[in-house]
């Protein structure tokens, strides 16, 4: 069974601050297919950038934050995004 958190729970309002603080930074953070891409809002020109693995390259990063090291790439042509 699957039990909704109240306002008043103390994880409910960590998350919250999570969420408020990833905003007024301007970042999304998204999981597609196990690669985890923080998009910039708030730069000049809208970028995404990619977090990997920073031994092989690989895209699967499965938790926030990282519990691996890492590197953070992109693509030098800046994305469209609302």
């Amino acid at each position: 069974m699957k039990y909704r958190l109240t306002s008043a729970h103390p994880f409910q309002a960590r998350f919250e601050e999570l969420c408020a603080k990833a905003e007024e930074l301007g970042l999304d953070l998204m999981f597609y297919g196990g690669a985890l891409v923080v998009t910039d809002h708030l730069s000049e020109v809208k970028q995404r950038y990619n977090v990997l693995d920073i031994e092989g390259d690989s895209i699967t990063m499965d938790s926030f934050p990282p519990i691996t090291e890492y590197k953070i790439v992109y693509d030098k042509s800046p994305v469209q995004v609302e």
